[in-house]
């Protein structure tokens, strides 16, 4: 029995763990199932409630079956569908950046938690948020910008009022400093992501760092998936989730 917290600092594959998890028999595995509930800090009550209906999934079976999912994005439903009407389930996770604040918050109330730890080249996932949260609403939006004195694309790992605010996801991101353009925000937020999850591995089995490039062998995906808690796991490699690059 499994419950996995996925890592990542975001735009590193996390949609493709998310995917070969939950292809997996007797497993099921959301990608940031409640995002409307959490917040980089302060929501220990949201996150301890996501692991007690987790936790009664497996092992009180179906009668006990509740989840909170935001079903603004689609793409929620089909998990739920399976985390709902699966008989038996083995294994059961949730895939998001924001769980990081909260693992050892998790660990002392679980001992069936595994966090695997997804990193991309800190260039690409720079480059790669860059174009993410910059506004596509085209010439004349990007010249009523300037005239207020706006940027046009969101920084979530900066509080200057010059960006685009986003209520939800502002919230599910670490302030890295005001005065910071969008890449010294996005550079900041990678390292201290990522030496975070080193001192968590270094003091705890069950965090674990892999390369996006993991999807591409085989036999890293098995030690992948075994770590994960799926014994006999069925493996499709090659499979990138986000859109616009091969590793997600």
């Amino acid at each position: 029995m499994s419950i996995i917290f996925g890592l990542g600092s975001g735009r590193c594959g996390t949609k493709t763990l998310q995917s070969l998890i939950n292809m997996q028999p007797n497993s099921v595995c959301f990608h940031e199932v409640n995002p409307s509930c959490m917040a980089w800090e302060g929501t220990e009550h949201a996150v301890i409630s996501i692991l007690d209906d987790f936790t009664n999934a497996i092992y009180k079976g179906p009668c006990r079956r509740g989840l909170a999912v935001d079903l603004n994005s689609p793409e929620r439903g089909k998990p739920l569908e399976k985390y709902i009407s699966s008989e038996k389930l083995e294994v059961v996770g949730d895939v998001a950046s924001y769980y990081l604040p909260y693992v050892e918050t998790i660990i002392g109330s679980s001992q069936d938690a595994v966090f695997p730890c997804l990193v991309r080249d800190k260039n690409e996932v720079v480059n790669s948020f860059i174009n993410k949260v910059r506004s596509k609403r085209g010439f004349f939006y990007d010249v009523s910008c300037f005239f207020r004195g706006k940027i046009n694309s969101r920084n979530h790992w900066s509080s200057s009022p010059r960006y685009i605010k986003d209520s939800k996801w502002d919230r599910l991101h670490p302030d890295m400093g005001k005065s910071l353009s969008l890449r010294e925000a996005l550079s900041m937020y990678y390292d201290y992501y990522y030496e975070e999850v080193e001192r968590l591995s270094s003091i705890y089995s069950s965090v674990k760092m892999y390369d996006i490039s993991v999807f591409d062998s085989e036999e890293r995906v098995k030690d992948l998936l075994k770590f994960c808690g799926i014994q006999n796991p069925v493996v499709d490699v090659g499979v990138h989730e986000n859109k616009g690059t091969k590793s997600g």
